[in-house]
C-alpha cells in the first residue's frame, strides 16, 4: 500500500527489511480490492487527520490522496454537524466498540454529501492509536425520504417497493403497521409481524441496549435516533440491521413510533472481509458473485476466483496462465487489447466498458468489466484487478425490450395518459381537499381542467343559494360565463346522467346553450350525497373517439368536485354557527375573546392601537316586560343588523352576553373610538322595527370606551376598564358614552363595581 495512503498495516515488514513477495502481493491485492470497492474507506489518527482514504472518497470529495492527508475529518463536515465527528471521537475512546451515525461533509466543489459512516477502534499492542471506518453516499437514500413526504399515494408506493423496512409501534412496542419490505427483511408475512411485540425478536444479548435507545427515542419526540441490533428471521437465523427510530407519539395523524431499517448483514461481512487478514480477504474474493481475475502486465491471468470460472465454464487451473484477449469476441478483440494498453501504458488506472467473450460452450456472453491498475513506486504496472459481471441477459432483455416498445409504442402512449388522468385527478383532489372555502375551490377547478382537458373549453356551475338556477363560477379555454339559467335547462340534469351532443345542428341541445354553442360538447351533471351540486361542462374542438374517451375522466372530475363543494359547504356552515350568536348574527363571546388577543399581538408588534366599545341597552329588562321576550330578541336582532351596518370591514362586532355587545376596533384612537360610540348611541335613539303587527322604538344604550394599551396591558384589563366605563355610564343616567379614566383601574374591580351594580337594571 502507498506511503501517502496509510501506514503499514498490522504483520508488515519493519523498516530495513525486505518485504516478502507473499506479503507484498496480498497488500497489492487488499489494496487493488479497497480501491476498486464502492463505498468510502479510509483511517484517521487520534486527531482526526486522515491516515489513508481509497479511491472512491477521494473521487467523491473532489480532494487527492495528499491534500486529504493534511486534513482532517473535522475540516469536510458541514459546520452545522462539525462536533458529532469530535463527539463520535470521544465515545470511541471512551470504549464504544462500534458506532454508526450520519454525517454530512462538503466536496470540494461545494456540494452537501451525507453519509453513513460505520467506524470501529484501532489498537495497536493494547493501545488506541486511530479509527477505521467505512462511509457510504446516502444522498439517494435521503432523497428518498423526502419524497415520503408527497402525498400518502406516493408514500404508500414508494414504501412498499423501498428496500428498506418501515414499521410503526404502538406506545407499548407493540407492531401495527409493517411495510412490505419489512416482511422481506424479517421473513415473516405482514400478518405475523402485526400485533407482535417488536422487542420478542431481537437477540437477547441486544435487548438491554435497545431498551435504553427506546428510552433514548421516547425523550426526544421527533429527533431520529440511530440504533442497530440482531433479530431473528424467519428461518431462524439472525440478521443484522440498522435503522432510525422517531417517536411521532404526539402527531395527530401517525401517534407511533416510527422505525426504518434495511438489512446490513452482507455490508457488515463485507466490511469485516475488508478488515481482517489474506486469508479472510481469499473467502471475500471466493464468494464475491462478480467474476474477479488477477491479471499481469501481459494480460495473463493469475489467479480467478469461483465467479470466472462459472461465467466462462474453464476450470481455475485452466484459466491461469491464459491471456484475457483469448477469450475476447473476434469483435471485441482490438477493443480488449486497446483497454490493457491504456493501463499498460499509464494513461489511465482504470477503465469501464462492456464486452464480449466466447466462453467453453461457444457461446458468446457479454461481460461489465472494470479493471483498476496496480503500480509501483515508479509508476510501472504491476498488475491489474479485472472484475466481470455477466450481463448477457440485461443485453437480450434490452434488444427484447426495444422490439416489444415497437410493438406497444399505441399501448405505451394510452397509458402514459391514462397515468396524466389519475396523477391529475390526484392533484385535483389534493388540492379540493385543501380548499378552505367553496371560492377557493371554484378557482383551483379552472386551471385543472385546462390541463385535464387540453384543447378544450368548458363552465363550472353550481346550484344557487335559493336552488333555482345555476350560476356559472369556473371556465377554462376561452369559454364565456354564460348568465344564470333554470335548473332544467340542462338535459344532463332533467336525465340525472351525462349527456353528449357531437353535433349542434341536429342534436339535442340544452337550452342554457343553445344561443350561442357553435361546437360539440358534454354535459355532467355533479350530485353529492343524493343532492344537485351544480353542472360541468365541456367543449371539443372535434368529433371522432375524443368526447367519448374523456367521458369518463369528465365524470370522475364531477364526482371530485361534487363532495369537495358538498364538504366546503358543511364546513362553511358549521364553522359560521361555532362562532356566530343563533340569534343576533354577530360573533360569540368566543371568538370575541380569541380575536382580541390576536388584534392586541398584532397591535403591539406595530405598535398601534386597539379600541374597546361595551354597549348595554338601556332599560332591556322594562323592554321585556312590557313587551315580552319574543319582542326583546326582535330588538336584539335588530341591534345586532345596526352594529352590522355601521362597523368598518376590520372591525369586530360581538354579542358579549345578554343585552351586552362588544366593538373591537384595530388601529384606533381613543378619539375615533369614542366617536363611533357616540354614533352607535345615536343610531339606537332613531332605531324602530316591527314585531307582531306593531311598530317598537326608538331604545336608548349606553357605552363604555377603552384603548389598548392606554387602559391597560392585556385582552382582561382592557375589557374591564371598558367594562367599568360602561357602568360609569349607567351610574351617571345612561343614553350615554363614557370613556375609562386610566386611574380607575388602580382601585381594583372590585373596589368600583359593588356602586354601579345597581345601574344594570
Amino acid at each position: 500500500m502507498d506511503s501517502q495512503h496509510s501506514e503499514p498495516p498490522a504483520g508488515a515488514p519493519r523498516a530495513g527489511t525486505s518485504p516478502s513477495p507473499a506479503w507484498v502481493a496480498s497488500e497489492d491485492l487488499t489494496r487493488a480490492v479497497l480501491d476498486n470497492a464502492t463505498d468510502i474507506i479510509y483511517t484517521l489518527d487520534l486527531e482526526g487527520r486522515f491516515v489513508f482514504i481509497n479511491r472512491a472518497g477521494e473521487r467523491l470529495l473532489g480532494y487527492s490522496a495528499g491534500e486529504l492527508q493534511a486534513m482532517s475529518v473535522h475540516d469536510l463536515a458541514a459546520p452545522e454537524t462539525g462536533d458529532l465527528t469530535r463527539r463520535m471521537l470521544r465515545r470511541k475512546l471512551e470504549g464504544e466498540e462500534q458506532t454508526l451515525y450520519e454525517l454530512e461533509v462538503v466536496a470540494r466543489d461545494g456540494r452537501r454529501i451525507p453519509l453513513e459512516v460505520n467506524s470501529r477502534l484501532v489498537h495497536r499492542e493494547g493501545v488506541p492509536v486511530g479509527v477505521q471506518a467505512v462511509a457510504r453516499d446516502v444522498s439517494d437514500r435521503r432523497r428518498a425520504e423526502d419524497a415520503l413526504r408527497h402525498g400518502e399515494e406516493r408514500f404508500r408506493i414508494l414504501v412498499e417497493n423501498a428496500s428498506e423496512g418501515i414499521c410503526l409501534l404502538a406506545p407499548d412496542g407493540v407492531i401495527f403497521y409493517a411495510s412490505r419490505p419489512a416482511s422481506r427483511i424479517l421473513g415473516s408475512g405482514l400478518q405475523d409481524l402485526v400485533g407482535r411485540q417488536a422487542v420478542d425478536m431481537v437477540h437477547e444479548e441486544d435487548r438491554e441496549r435497545l431498551a435504553w435507545i427506546v428510552a433514548d427515542c421516547l425523550s426526544k419526540p421527533g429527533i431520529p435516533v440511530h440504533a442497530d441490533c440482531r433479530v431473528r428471521h424467519r428461518e431462524g437465523t439472525w440478521r443484522h440491521i440498522e435503522g432510525v427510530g422517531v417517536n411521532r407519539l404526539d402527531h395527530p395523524a401517525l401517534g407511533a413510533i416510527v422505525i426504518n431499517f434495511r438489512d446490513v448483514t452482507e455490508r457488515r461481512e463485507a466490511i469485516r472481509a475488508l478488515k481482517e487478514s489474506e486469508e479472510r480477504f481469499r473467502a471475500v474474493f471466493e464468494s464475491s458473485m462478480l467474476g474477479i481475475a488477477h491479471v499481469d502486465p501481459a494480460g495473463r491471468i493469475l489467479d480467478a476466483n469461483p465467479a470466472i470460472a462459472r461465467i466462462s465454464g474453464y476450470a481455475i487451473e485452466d484459466l491461469r496462465g491464459r491471456r484475457m484477449t483469448d477469450f475476447a469476441h473476434p469483435d471485441d478483440l482490438e477493443a480488449v487489447k486497446g483497454d490493457f494498453s491504456t493501463l499498460l501504458r499509464g494513461e489511465s488506472d482504470t477503465y469501464r466498458a462492456e464486452r464480449r467473450y466466447t466462453v467453453r460452450d461457444g457461446t458468446v456472453l457479454w461481460a461489465d468489466v472494470s479493471a483498476s491498475a496496480v503500480r509501483d513506486e515508479h509508476g510501472n504496472l504491476r498488475f491489474t484487478i479485472v472484475m466481470l459481471e455477466n450481463i448477457t441477459e440485461r443485453k437480450r432483455a434490452e434488444r427484447d425490450l426495444v422490439e416489444t416498445n415497437e410493438r406497444l409504442s399505441v399501448w405505451v402512449e394510452e397509458l402514459e395518459q391514462r397515468t396524466r388522468e389519475i396523477t391529475l385527478l390526484g392533484e385535483l383532489g389534493e388540492l379540493l381537499q385543501a380548499c378552505r372555502t367553496t371560492s377557493e375551490a371554484y378557482g383551483v377547478v379552472g386551471p385543472m381542467a385546462a390541463q385535464m382537458f387540453p384543447r378544450t373549453g368548458g363552465v363550472l356551475a353550481v346550484v344557487t343559494e335559493d336552488g333555482t338556477a345555476l350560476e356559472a363560477v369556473a371556465s377554462w379555454g376561452g369559454a364565456m360565463l354564460p348568465a344564470p339559467s333554470a335548473i332544467d335547462d340542462c338535459w344532463a340534469i332533467r336525465r340525472s346522467r351525462v349527456h353528449v351532443v357531437t353535433n349542434v345542428v341536429d342534436g339535442l341541445v340544452c337550452r342554457h346553450l343553445a344561443d350561442w354553442i357553435d361546437r360539440p360538447y358534454l354535459c355532467v351533471p355533479i350530485m353529492a350525497h343524493g343532492e344537485l351540486i351544480g353542472l360541468f361542462t365541456v367543449f371539443f374542438e372535434g368529433v371522432g373517439g375524443k368526447i367519448e374517451n374523456q367521458r369518463r375522466l369528465a365524470v370522475t372530475v364531477g364526482e371530485h368536485i361534487g363532495l369537495a363543494v358538498a364538504n366546503l359547504r358543511l364546513q362553511e356552515t358549521l364553522r359560521s354557527q361555532s362562532i356566530r350568536d343563533p340569534l343576533t348574527g354577530l360573533f360569540n363571546r368566543r371568538y370575541m375573546e380569541e380575536s382580541l388577543e390576536r388584534e392586541m399581538r398584532r397591535a403591539a408588534r406595530g405598535q398601534q392601537p386597539v379600541g374597546i366599545i361595551m354597549v348595554d341597552l338601556d332599560h332591556f329588562k322594562d323592554f321585556n316586560d312590557r313587551h315580552g321576550h319574543g319582542a326583546g330578541d326582535a330588538l336584539l336582532q335588530a341591534v345586532g343588523q345596526l352594529l352590522q351596518r355601521s362597523i368598518r370591514a376590520e372591525d369586530i362586532a360581538c354579542r358579549y352576553g345578554g343585552e351586552e355587545f362588544t366593538l373591537i376596533l384595530p388601529d384606533a384612537s381613543l378619539a375615533e373610538a369614542r366617536q363611533r360610540a357616540e354614533y352607535l348611541c345615536d343610531l339606537a335613539r332613531r332605531l324602530t322595527f316591527a314585531y307582531a303587527g306593531q311598530t317598537l322604538g326608538p331604545v336608548s344604550m349606553s357605552a363604555g370606551v377603552a384603548i389598548f394599551p392606554n387602559h391597560g396591558p392585556t385582552a382582561d384589563t382592557v375589557l374591564r376598564a371598558a367594562d367599568l366605563a360602561l357602568y360609569s355610564a349607567k351610574a351617571e343616567g345612561r343614553n350615554r358614552v363614557v370613556v375609562s379614566r386610566a386611574g380607575a383601574l388602580l382601585l381594583g374591580e372590585e373596589a368600583v363595581t359593588p356602586q354601579l351594580r345597581e345601574f344594570d337594571e
